[in-house]
């Protein structure tokens, strides 16, 4: 409807007419509200609500992208390395010094920490496109343990931690991945060990409780803020520390755990007393993974060691570097 002075307004009209007899028509009763503003607010609403699903579609395909940049920046970032850990390893072959060797090393556990970090760049990328698949097999937990133990022995040696771990029954067989379930372990240790003073105590314990695997790691390190306990396992959250006790990292370790519990079936959770007393973060895995320990365990076929032998070997690599080193190493 347009108003006098030019504008146009929306109105609803509602009418009910009456007759006096049949056929003539006698008068009508109703009433006309304007709904200018109500009209406008609906419209706003709807260009809102469009505008709202275009910036959630932008925001999932940055999101994409974001992944698939992770995917790409860490398989590009761990193609070199290959070819440096193998000129160490053809370093090693030769003669040195004391010093030199004492320099090897420490480009050794640095360069072992570097690839961790970009391994588990990549592991994230693969949960967060779906594309991360469990290979489970029977193992047992006291080799699942023994593996996460040995990987993060170099953090927690570092700081001269103490170490106790508690297994009740280490021959319990388990059907899980025991490469991730180890990596689940071994991070936090990693996590432990990086967020504790030096010579601290950690302690990793095992045990069945119910129809459940229990696995703790305990440690009376920097502690976790109440307010933080939530959310720790987030990606790239950290626990808040002074500047000259900053430990770097990613801070994807932790919820790269919670991912790997998750797909065994699990849960992970984080308790604290507080900043200064600690924390402990549980694991529990059901036992619906695990099988009984009469159950035989595949044994590895050995194949018969062949005599003295030469031979040609054909060493591909699209890195020419990697290849040549790989090459100076079968020599």
């Amino acid at each position: 409807m347009l108003w006098p002075n030019g504008e146009v307004h929306w109105v609803m009209v509602r009418g009910q007419s009456t007759t006096h007899r049949p056929g003539r028509a006698g008068h009508m009763v109703g009433v006309s509200l304007d709904i200018t503003e109500s009209k406008r607010m609906h419209q706003a609403l709807q260009q809102s609500q469009t505008e709202l699903a275009r910036q959630a579609e932008q925001l999932r395909s940055a999101d994409r992208r974001k992944d698939d940049f992770l995917a790409t920046l860490a398989h590009e970032l761990r193609n070199p390395l290959a070819p440096v850990r193998t000129g160490m390893d053809v370093l090693r072959t030769v003669a040195m010094e004391d010093r030199t060797r004492r320099t090897l090393d420490v480009m050794d556990r640095q360069l072992s920490h570097m690839v961790r970090l970009i391994d588990d760049l990549l592991d994230v990328s693969r949960i967060t496109r779906g594309k991360l698949e469990l290979k489970r097999a029977k193992v047992t937990l006291g080799t699942v343990l023994d593996a996460a133990v040995e990987a993060s022995r170099p953090q927690v040696e570092r700081k001269a931690h103490t170490l106790l771990v508690v297994v009740d029954d280490a021959e319990l067989v388990l059907d899980v991945d025991a490469t991730r379930l180890s990596q689940v372990v071994c991070n936090l240790l990693i996590n432990a060990a990086k967020y504790t003073h030096e010579r601290g105590q950690i302690e990793l314990t095992a045990r069945r409780t119910g129809d459940q695997l229990r696995i703790e790691v305990r440690d009376n390190g920097v502690g976790i803020p109440e307010a933080r306990l939530n959310d720790v396992f987030e990606m790239f959250s950290q626990v808040d520390a002074r500047p000259h006790e900053a430990q770097g990292g990613l801070g994807i370790g932790l919820a790269l755990v919670r991912s790997l519990v998750a797909l065994h079936g699990g849960t992970v959770s984080a308790t604290s007393p507080g900043l200064g007393h600690g924390s402990t973060f549980t694991v529990k895995i059901p036992l619906g993974a695990a099988v009984a320990p009469s159950d035989p365990i595949p044994a590895a076929v050995s194949e018969p060691t062949p005599g003295p032998e030469r031979f040609r070997v054909l060493v591909v690599d699209d890195n020419l570097d990697a290849a040549e080193l790989l090459a100076m190493l079968l020599e």
